[in-house]
């Protein structure tokens, strides 16, 4: 047996050795660069993790703070999903040696405050989620220097305005149920925005000129808001593939014109509307639609509907929540499944 096989044969036996001593208590680390430290008991992040770690997963720990040597001495590190803790706060440079981090996920903690060094030292950041906590400010520069970022989700939490958000490359926001009545002409400065979810903000409407340069726009979530009309905004927003106006119960007409331009569209949610018919011209406006969802509406079964049962059996768009599309009107025809009726 030749000296470079011995030596290969050594370094195999030897090395889970190694690693089983260098895996912290309660975790895994069956894969050299993938520790996991999953509901495991502690108030601090491990110590001892391998500096050739590339994906640490710290969530549900019972974590209460962070301190500035938390994570020295992993270098390489890629992903950090520290979500499900009871982290408060995160003082300065906490991040900083984390130059190679892509992936940063601090949701369902207890975070009140965003600073402007919080983040500090994450160029290369492309994920960041801090859905489902309490944050209440965002320093204005906080997100500053996070130039490469690409998601950004903030919904669940206690924001009253739309952080400010200078990011040319971000194609995912999520700032749904927070408590933020107007988003204001320029709040969104990212304009290769792709998919933009504001649902549950408790806005009445929206401004004409908020979506002017998201020429790249394909989804978006207003759903349950308090919208009293279908955005007249929509008219602009030709690169849309799905759209939901769900649960805006003030909504009680759906005017054509405002669709008219949505040829692109393959997904529609206008279910939990107040509306009791649906424009024939729908038929045309959506040539691409795939699958509709309409259910939780009062609708009027006359013979101006008869169009929608046919189109939906003819056309092959999948109408999903069915059992919850029926009739409320007239009464020879209350409570039957709409895509059941026969005219």
């Amino acid at each position: 047996m030749n000296q470079l096989v011995l030596s290969t044969l050594l370094l195999l036996l030897l090395l889970p050795g190694q690693l089983a001593r260098a895996c912290p208590t309660g975790c895994q680390c069956q894969d050299p660069m993938t520790i996991l430290c999953a509901a495991r008991r502690g108030h601090t992040v491990p110590r001892g993790l391998p500096p050739s770690t590339l994906s640490l997963y710290v969530f549900e720990n019972g974590i209460t703070m962070l301190s500035e040597d938390s994570f020295a001495g992993l270098p390489a590190l890629q992903l950090l999903d520290l979500s499900q803790n009871k982290i408060t706060s995160i003082q300065k440079n906490i991040f900083q040696p984390l130059t190679e981090l892509v992936n940063l996920d601090l949701s369902s903690n207890q975070l009140q405050e965003i600073t402007n060094e919080t983040f500090h030292g994450l160029r290369l950041l492309e994920r960041l989620y801090l859905q489902k906590n309490r944050i209440q400010h965002i320093h204005a520069t906080a997100f500053d220097t996070l130039e490469n970022l690409l998601e950004l989700k903030l919904q669940n939490n206690q924001l009253r305005a739309v952080p400010p958000l200078d990011l040319p490359n971000l194609l995912l926001l999520d700032i749904s149920w927070n408590k933020i009545p107007t988003i204001t002409p320029g709040a969104l400065h990212a304009i290769n925005i792709e998919s933009l979810k504001i649902a549950g903000l408790g806005l009445t409407s929206l401004d004409e000129e908020l979506f002017q340069p998201q020429n790249n726009l394909h989804e978006l979530d207003v759903s349950d808001n308090l919208l009293e009309r279908v955005p007249v905004v929509l008219r602009r927003l030709g690169s849309l593939t799905k759209l939901s106006l769900a649960g805006n119960a003030h909504i009680s007409q759906l005017p054509p014109e405002d669709f008219r331009g949505l040829h692109n569209l393959q997904e529609l949610d206008i279910s939990n509307l107040n509306i009791n018919t649906i424009p024939r011209d729908f038929s045309r406006f959506f040539p691409r639609l795939r699958a509709m969802t309409a259910a939780g509406n009062p609708f009027n079964c006359i013979c101006q509907m008869s169009w929608l049962v046919q189109w939906v059996n003819a056309s092959g768009v999948l109408l999903r929540r069915p059992e919850e599309t029926r009739c409320h009107f007239p009464p020879k025809n209350s409570g039957k499944l709409l895509h059941h009726l026969q005219y």
